[in-house]
């Protein structure tokens, strides 16, 4: 009997408004930090993706440019070479007719 009236006063004990008000301080300032944490975690990626953006702003788009330029100076030869083969199409098919 003893050691169960023991046990239902430690359970009291845990149950009166002073535990449960320190308690809830204790999750309060838990989630306080945490929330801290997340938004020092979150303020360095925004950091990181302004800097990876300000990377490829100052080095993706000169590389960019440059492509282009490049493959538009490859277009123009193949539409160059294009016209070529339709100019001589045409003359082959002209002297196709002639041949019939």
């Amino acid at each position: 009997d003893i050691i169960e009236n023991e046990e239902v006063s430690d359970k009291v004990k845990q149950d009166t408004p002073i535990e449960k008000d320190m308690e809830y301080q204790s999750d309060l300032k838990r989630a306080g930090k945490m929330l801290f944490i997340t938004r020092i975690i979150f303020l360095f990626s925004g950091c990181g993706v302004l800097a990876a953006t300000i990377y490829y702003r100052a080095v993706g788009f000169p590389l960019l440019e440059e492509a282009l330029n490049e493959s538009q100076g490859g277009a123009q030869k193949f539409d160059d070479i294009g016209a070529k083969v339709e100019n001589l199409t045409s003359v082959f098919l002209a002297h196709l007719e002639e041949v019939r």
